[in-house]
């Protein structure tokens, strides 16, 4: 007497194989997006424009700049300062912008006009740019600015 074994069908067999190769190329591709990353949290911003002008008739002056959020982190405070002490606002004050609350992916912009006088033409001024984040880290900057002419 003849022993025969009986296995899996055909059809059982490949439609085992087919949810074998679908669930590989599932894992596949969410590794390669990222789907098992860790969502870690990214304290980073950037000077994105900073400018200081002064019409070239010495009437008037300004300062601005536009800080940007391209980490994953609020910015809970901005404090930008100039580092001599030099630049001084309409009412004599050294220059000081606060700035606030920027989201991921969001820019600030703040303009502050400048006492005349207290700006030069041909300087360089450097700028100390200060970020706080809402996870309690700081990134400092600091950014040489020369004075435009307009």
């Amino acid at each position: 007497m003849v022993r025969r074994r009986r296995g899996l069908s055909h059809l059982l067999a490949a439609i085992i194989l087919i949810g074998i190769v679908i669930g590989l190329g599932a894992l596949m591709y969410a590794w390669t997006t990222g789907l098992f990353r860790a969502k870690s949290k990214v304290a980073v911003a950037n000077v994105k424009d900073i400018s200081l002008i002064k019409t070239s008739d010495g009437s008037s002056a300004a300062f601005s700049i536009t800080i940007e959020n391209t980490g994953t982190v609020s910015i809970s405070s901005v404090t930008i300062t100039e580092v001599s002490g030099s630049l001084k606002d309409k009412d004599g004050n050294d220059l000081s912008i606060p700035l606030s609350d920027i989201a991921p992916g969001k820019c600030k912009s703040e303009s502050k006009a400048l006492d005349p006088s207290s700006v030069e033409f041909g300087k360089t001024y450097i700028i100390q740019v200060v970020v706080n984040f809402a996870d309690g880290s700081s990134q400092k900057f600091t950014v040489s600015v020369p004075v435009e002419e307009v």
